[in-house]
């Protein structure tokens, strides 16, 4: 009698090297009402606490880029009447997608990712995409402590082909065990995804506090749906997307393998900006090293005859 260790899924990754930085910033009056005609020198960008320069600016306004949404389903810890009427949500929601908008969807059972949709704009795949999302069993508390949400959140943002304009994350979760969100963050900034957790409801001792959905938005200068807003998550990030400032700096140092803090201020008094809060400059080696790389989620079969 013995034991079988199953290899699960294995994802294969290019990272592409860091050779230019784009933040996206989104600037807001006192009363939250999005300002638009300001310009570069309009901005303080600081880079571990040293102005930088700005090479590249630009004010996108009213969806004039296209945008790549990756939604991310947590099924691993979900309760399914719940995590569906999001999913409904979002269906409802397509329409809001502008013929440039690209969409992928991806699942987590708590082993593995399944990859529902391909980056595409075809609002009836993508429609298909998230009525069998809304058919998969989801589990009510947790079976696997070794691999974590965030983690697998992070895997999938590494897992999916590089995709064009503005990239957004949606990530659906109602919970994972107590820990660090790092690793997703770092991802996030790394690849150019501004994050948007979507707290789904699930038993309440195993759910994410709103304090880690909140960090993992700010990081990254996106926004959490909360509460009633969950059902509006795709609506309120489309809408965040549509308009914001870009400044691109080129890294004036040879890559370190560090994490470098970005801070972005507006000159001008009584505006306030959001933005991503920093980016992981990863070296060449360290790139190479990275090229493939296992997402080993191994699972005993339970004892079989020899």
């Amino acid at each position: 009698m013995k034991r079988c260790a199953v290899l699960l899924v294995l994802l294969i990754v290019s990272l592409p090297a860091l050779a230019q930085v784009d933040v996206e910033a989104v600037v807001t009056d006192l009363e939250g009402n999005r300002v638009r005609g300001l310009s570069a020198g309009d901005f303080r960008l600081l880079v571990d606490g040293a102005e930088v320069p700005v090479e590249r600016f630009a004010e996108v306004a009213e969806g004039a880029v296209g945008r790549s949404y990756l939604v991310f389903i947590d099924d691993s810890l979900s309760i399914a009447v719940q995590r569906n009427l999001v999913l409904w949500e979002i269906e409802r929601d397509l329409d809001r997608l502008d013929p440039d908008d690209w969409m992928a969807i991806v699942s987590f059972d708590g082993e593995r990712l399944h990859p529902l949709a391909d980056w595409t704009g075809d609002r009836g795949m993508l429609a298909a995409a998230l009525a069998e999302a809304r058919k998969r069993p989801a589990r009510e508390s947790l079976t696997r402590s070794s691999m974590w949400v965030a983690d697998a959140a992070a895997a999938a943002l590494r897992s999916v082909s590089p995709s064009p304009g503005r990239k957004a994350m949606l990530v659906l979760s109602g919970g994972w065990p107590a820990g660090p969100s790092l690793q997703l963050v770092r991802d996030a900034n790394r690849l150019g995804y501004t994050l948007y957790p979507v707290d789904v409801p699930v038993l309440e001792r195993e759910a994410v506090p709103e304090d880690t959905l909140l960090a993992l938005a700010e990081a990254t200068g996106g926004q959490a749906a909360l509460a009633s807003n969950r059902l509006a998550a795709l609506e309120r990030a489309e809408e965040d997307t549509r308009s914001y400032y870009l400044l691109g700096f080129s890294p004036a140092w040879k890559a370190d393998d560090r994490d470098h803090r970005i801070e972005l201020e507006v000159r001008r008094p009584g505006l306030d900006v959001r933005a991503r809060h920093g980016f992981p400059d990863v070296s060449s080696a360290t790139l190479a090293g990275m090229e493939t790389e296992d997402l080993l989620l191994s699972a005993e079969t339970g004892e079989t005859a020899e």
